[in-house]
């Protein structure tokens, strides 16, 4: 059943709802029922029936200024069969905005949360893989494949590998982020030092959001930190494949500047870096590494460009070598 045929039958069971003053419509809603297979039909009680009905006729007095008029038996069956029929071809969403389905459908949130040096590998109901990284918490509620959109909640770092359906965009909020996709791959980080979020995509196109910044498109390849006050960054020269080394623990940069490998390097240890003047942010560098520690990875750095890294108060800071 199409929009435009969902359409017509909403306009027609209104119009038999009204009763004598269209008995055109009359004939054409009982012509549309007398078609419906068996098998599409649902079995009600008289309750249910009954409870159906008041839905239907509840919605439909809101939109419509005339009176609602008492109903037959006949007639009574016949609308609520017909609305169990609208539920079956997908209409949940013409209840959705009921206060009563939401009572008798209660809002359930499952939580995964991983550990310490824990990950895990998530298999959602829509198909979508999440490989959730260590000391991370993931949300989700069980509306999840019913709803508008597909939500999940995010507090740490996660992969996300998303099943497309562009009837139903996969949100992913993250800090003060909202990353909505139709059907992609991508990593989301959040820094809680500063409650930065940096978002990396590996394929596909994702629309990024901060909570009060212009919209931004991201395609494969390109990278975007969302900062806790002011617009969004995009990273053109980072490897995206870097964000991903909690994963595969390769770490590969080729002539990239300093300030997007220290920041790539924050995301990725979780860590405080800083250079410690600008005249470092564009030197270039070129380095691969595997299933490295964050020092030695900072002593290759420094051994490579004459510089050293210093802790101040939990702060590692690159500066050119002393003599």
């Amino acid at each position: 059943m199409d929009q435009q045929e969902k359409d017509r039958l909403k306009q027609l069971m209104e119009q038999y709802l009204q009763g004598a003053e269209h008995p055109e419509a009359d004939a054409r809603f009982e012509a549309w029922f007398r078609e419906v297979k068996p098998e599409n039909s649902l079995q009600l009680s008289r309750e249910e029936v009954q409870q159906a009905t008041d839905r239907v006729r509840g919605r439909l007095q809101a939109a419509t200024a005339p009176a609602l008029k008492r109903i037959s038996r006949k007639r009574l069956y016949a609308i609520s069969a017909a609305a169990a029929v609208l539920v079956m071809v997908g209409l949940s969403a013409f209840w959705n905005n009921n206060p009563m389905y939401n009572v008798l459908h209660p809002i359930k949130e499952t939580i995964v949360y991983t550990r310490a040096g824990e990950s895990k590998l998530l298999r959602m109901p829509d198909g979508s893989r999440i490989h959730l990284n260590e000391n991370s918490i993931l949300t989700y509620t069980n509306r999840f494949t019913t709803g508008h959109s597909r939500e999940i909640a995010l507090q740490g770092e996660a992969f996300f590998e998303v099943t497309k359906d562009a009837d139903h965009p996969f949100i992913v909020r993250a800090g003060n982020a909202a990353v909505t996709v139709l059907g992609t791959s991508f990593n989301v980080s959040e820094n809680k030092g500063d409650t930065a979020v940096m978002v990396a995509v590996k394929e596909g196109l994702i629309a990024l959001q901060g909570v009060r910044t212009a919209r931004l498109l991201l395609s494969a390849g390109k990278a975007a930190l969302v900062p806790r006050e002011g617009p969004l960054i995009e990273y053109t020269h980072a490897n995206v494949d870097n964000f991903l080394s909690w994963m595969d623990g390769d770490l590969h940069f080729e002539s990239t500047p300093l300030k997007e490998v220290v920041l790539e390097l924050q995301q990725i240890y979780h860590a405080n870096i800083r250079l410690e003047n600008a005249s470092l942010e564009d030197i270039h560098l070129t380095l691969q590494y595997k299933h490295a520690p964050l020092p030695a990875v900072l002593d290759v750095i420094c051994n490579s460009l004459e510089l050293q890294h210093v802790n101040v108060n939990g702060t590692i800071i690159l500066q050119p070598l002393q003599p």
